[in-house]
């Protein structure tokens, strides 16, 4: 039977529905296309999806008054009494009108379903009606049902997803308040290392001359008696990297490490890891597949990729019968660079390109991997480790390593709350089964600790050196003007290392070789505006190779 009356709020949610589909999945043909093509485009998708979405329904309602969504299900836009609508007004309904329909909680939309008319708000203030024409065929409720259906399937593994990571960060999240042990410590215990006299550097010499290790020994100690041993680093440096990829024989063979966890790679990649280190053959490409897949895609520092051959070499020197050491990942598949492109959190960048603004509306199922980023890592190593009854390695930054110590939160002047990262989680559950290690660079804790440190340990020629904070006589040294005590009066050097490693000083550091073609064609198709905004706008890439060329880690800091 033949009907012409206002189609109401369902038939019109389907009928855009396959419409948002239609144009995400012709962009996506077009962005994959222009990979295969020799040519190097860019385009924001967001933006751009986000421009057709308006585009392409002003032009189809103004020749035929239909989209195609709403032309399969019988949907006809017209002026009240049944004309046609001019492209004026069809103008103003898909843009203007309809983004007021949308900007309070979509509440111009949802008014379709409580008007009496079944008209939106864009519906009233463009003097349009939506209205049923012809038939309700097999055909039209084939096409409904696969909207439905489509939708139904995409919110379940949309929706769903979202919930899985939020239950598991919440079975490893902590009360907000944990107890340090610089909560009730007295100030009177401190001293400001830029006070030291000779008198306390002598000091410092001797205890240093008669207690360090080499960094070696002194990470297979520590290891050794622990279930989890966590080397805090700063991200990109080339003497670390080279120290644990030159380590990891002894920590199997002396220290029984059968595992090393790294930040740099998320979980989903376990499995190819697992592949590629038990392999007779060492696979290149399974190696750069893995390491583009580190969520910021920036991580192309060749010493990070290098643990994985070298574990490779190990395992090929194991006898078949015996535990191989393993290598996985515990971060997440969270889109690093659309976050730092919509400006949001400490990572996000400044005087982006307004088209990228538009990202916005892509990060919402990554947010929950992002604020439970230090719970869901904890997790995953209870999961891959702990509960597995393997000792392990994890090498991760170092504000995530903490175990005694809250990273501030507020503003410059007040601490608002400490936040618990990832060591603290560790710590609080699993007590003296977790250990941590802090690896001194540039900025893992002050400017007078560096020069502290090179002069009382590189130019007294105990280079390089591990040692224990706890019992030493730089426990309950502090320095005010840097950032992780400044805005904590009570905090000493002790919380921030329970261990701590100095091979030289920070100006002394090598940078880390690039990975060949670490950048793909996709990648720089994807992320050009972030690669171009980590630079300051200072340098303009065209291509992926490009790119390659001039990444340097002074060039693209690391995060």
């Amino acid at each position: 039977m033949a009907t012409n009356r206002n189609a109401g709020f369902w038939i019109r949610l389907w009928a855009t529905w396959i419409d948002l589909l239609l144009v995400y999945f012709t962009l996506k043909f077009f962005f994959y296309l222009l990979l295969v093509l020799p040519v190097n485009i860019y385009f924001p998708f967001e933006f751009t999806f986000f421009a057709l979405t308006i585009v392409y329904p002003i032009i189809s309602i103004s020749l035929t008054g239909k989209t195609i969504g709403k032309y399969l299900l019988k949907i006809e836009i017209t002026k009240t009494n049944g004309e046609k609508l001019s492209f004026p007004r069809v103008f103003l309904r898909e843009s203007i009108f309809k983004i007021i329909s949308g900007i309070i909680f979509f509440m111009g939309f949802i008014w379709i379903g409580f008007s009496h008319s079944k008209k939106g708000w864009h519906d009233y203030f463009s003097g349009s009606k939506a209205h049923i024409i012809g038939n309700n065929t097999l055909k039209t409720r084939i096409v409904k049902f696969t909207a439905i259906l489509s939708f139904i399937i995409l919110s379940i593994s949309y929706f769903g997803n979202m919930f899985y990571w939020w239950n598991f960060a919440k079975s490893m999240e902590l009360p907000e308040l944990v107890a340090h042990p610089y909560h009730n410590r007295n100030k009177s215990e401190l001293k400001e290392i830029s006070s030291l006299t000779m008198a306390d550097d002598s000091l410092l010499i001797n205890w240093f001359r008669k207690n360090h290790e080499t960094p070696s020994d002194y990470t297979i100690r520590i290891a050794s008696n622990h279930s989890i041993t966590i080397l805090g680093e700063n991200h990109g440096n080339k003497t670390y990297l080279d120290f644990l990829n030159k380590i990891i024989p002894d920590l199997y063979y002396k220290a029984g490490i059968r595992c090393i966890a790294m930040e740099a790679i998320p979980e989903s990649m376990n499995n190819k890891i697992e592949k590629l280190v038990t392999a007779n053959v060492y696979d290149d490409r399974l190696e750069l597949e893995i390491a583009r897949s580190q969520p910021w895609h920036i991580w192309g520092s060749k010493g990070y990729w290098d643990v994985l051959k070298t574990v490779w070499r190990l395992n090929n020197s194991i006898p078949k019968n015996e535990n191989h050491m393993r290598i996985v990942g515990i971060d997440t598949d969270w889109d690093g660079p659309t976050f730092a492109l919509t400006g949001i959190g400490e990572d996000g960048l400044k005087n982006i390109p307004f088209s990228e603004k538009f990202k916005l509306f892509t990060i919402s199922d990554d947010l929950v991997k992002l604020i439970y980023r230090d719970e869901i890592m904890a997790g995953n190593i209870e999961k891959e480790i702990i509960e597995k009854g393997d000792k392990a390695i994890v090498w991760i930054g170092a504000n995530h390593s903490f175990i005694n110590y809250g990273q501030p939160r507020g503003s410059q002047i007040k601490v608002i709350r400490e936040a618990n990262r990832m060591g603290v989680i560790l710590y609080q559950k699993y007590g003296s089964k977790i250990s941590q290690i802090m690896l001194h660079s540039d900025n893992s804790d002050s400017l007078f600790l560096d020069k502290l440190l090179t002069r009382d340990i590189y130019k007294q020629g105990l280079t390089p050196i591990g040692f224990s904070t706890k019992h030493s006589p730089m426990a309950m040294l502090r320095d005010s003007n840097s950032y992780y005590y400044s805005r904590q009066p009570t905090v000493a050097f002790s919380d921030i290392a329970q261990g701590y490693i100095f091979i030289k000083p920070s100006d002394k550091f090598e940078q880390c070789s690039w990975m060949k073609d670490y950048i793909s064609k996709e990648m720089f198709a994807k992320y050009k505006a972030f690669y171009v905004a980590k630079t300051k706008g200072k340098i303009k890439f065209n291509n992926a190779k490009e790119v390659n060329d001039l990444m340097t880690e002074e060039l693209l800091k690391l995060k």
